[in-house]
């Protein structure tokens, strides 16, 4: 697949699920801001490579490997602008960049994760019982993670957007938040 623009989706824009697949010059943007939902999204899939793309706008995660191995993400950049949260239970405000998630044997190589995450640009990460076992993250950079464009400090309100039953709040006193990179469990 390649110079596709996908945008303004009701759910995740780019769902890779089967293998084998090469995304080339692709972008995409605003992904459902209520959900979890993401720009780009390889999931339970192997073999697949997203390269010299852009994923940016609306989504909890710019580009996301979740359950999968054996995939490259390369040359890529990341923007991420916003995420409510109204209808899914983590704490707001969340937006991450580029993420490996209960993954093994993933790449990410020259990448670029920018601006104004509230909470991980790049992040390696495993919970539940699970593992991300020899993922490499290669030349890639997180620039500015929590700030705005002019360089100050993004700052969220102490309450989630509304409508919503949602309660959780990020407390940003705690070590985590607005992080360029993160390898958790």
């Amino acid at each position: 697949v390649e110079g596709i623009i996908a945008q303004n989706s009701s759910g995740t824009v780019y769902d890779i699920s089967g293998s084998h697949n090469i995304l080339s010059r692709v972008s995409g943007y605003n992904a459902d801001t209520d959900t979890n939902n993401h720009v780009f999204v390889i999931d339970s899939s192997e073999y697949n490579i997203i390269e010299d793309c852009i994923a940016g706008g609306t989504g909890r995660k710019m580009m996301l490997i979740f359950k999968a191995k054996d995939n490259i993400i390369r040359r890529c950049f990341t923007k991420w602008l916003q995420w409510d949260g109204r209808n899914f239970g983590v704490c707001w405000p969340w937006g991450d960049g580029i993420e490996i998630y209960n993954s093994d044997d993933n790449i990410i190589e020259n990448s670029i994760a920018y601006a104004r995450n509230p909470t991980w640009q790049i992040s390696l990460l495993a919970q539940g019982g699970s593992h991300s076992d020899g993922n490499q993250i290669l030349g890639t950079m997180a620039i500015r993670s929590g700030m705005k464009e002019d360089g100050t400090p993004m700052v969220w309100g102490t309450t989630r957007p509304q409508p919503t039953t949602q309660t959780c709040v990020r407390d940003f006193n705690w070590p985590g938040q607005r992080d360029g990179f993160n390898v958790y469990e």
